[in-house]
């Protein structure tokens, strides 16, 4: 059975609702990388099962924040540099919950494709005010929180350089 590489990216308070993903998460077979900015050392020592990337703030330096969108939103476009031995990455906001088994994500055809998503589930009484606003259509809206990322693409085609002058 593979082991799957996992990625967190956590800055500030986001770091302490670390613990129920990372419970959810033990009984997989998974290597899990914590993207982070400044840790306390205490948190280090919580956090001691994990692969702890400190990440360089100057890196994600001119993206746009607002709100609760940290510098931290952006660590995920690092890592193909980060995890150069690393072929693919299931990346997940520190809010997701593992239910179930994560072993066939490690065997999907990615094919050529550069991530793999789920469509976001929308509430009913929420509308499509917001997708509207976007000019996209809610059955092509997907969730970045939960994201396999097919890193040998993304290396290959320099998305990630493309995004970053993008957004900057």
């Amino acid at each position: 059975m593979s082991v799957l590489d996992v990625a967190i990216a956590v800055r500030g308070d986001y770091v302490r609702r670390l613990g129920p993903l990372l419970a959810s998460l033990s009984a997989q077979p998974v290597r899990v990388h914590v993207l982070h900015g400044p840790l306390a050392p205490w948190r280090r020592v919580r956090l001691r099962r994990a692969h702890l990337l400190r990440i360089d703030e100057a890196k994600v330096a001119g993206l746009p924040v607002h709100g609760y969108f940290t510098a931290a939103m952006w660590y995920r476009i690092l890592l193909p540099d980060l995890l150069p031995g690393a072929d693919r990455v299931l990346y997940l906001d520190a809010d997701t919950l593992i239910l179930d088994d994560l072993a066939p994500l490690t065997e999907l055809d990615l094919g050529d494709a550069l991530v793999a998503g789920v469509t976001n589930v929308f509430e009913e009484w929420r509308g499509t005010e917001h997708t509207d606003r976007l000019g996209l259509d809610q059955r092509h809206y997907f969730n970045s929180g939960v994201l396999l990322l097919n890193l040998r693409e993304l290396r290959r085609s320099g998305a990630m350089d493309e995004l970053r002058r993008i957004v900057a």
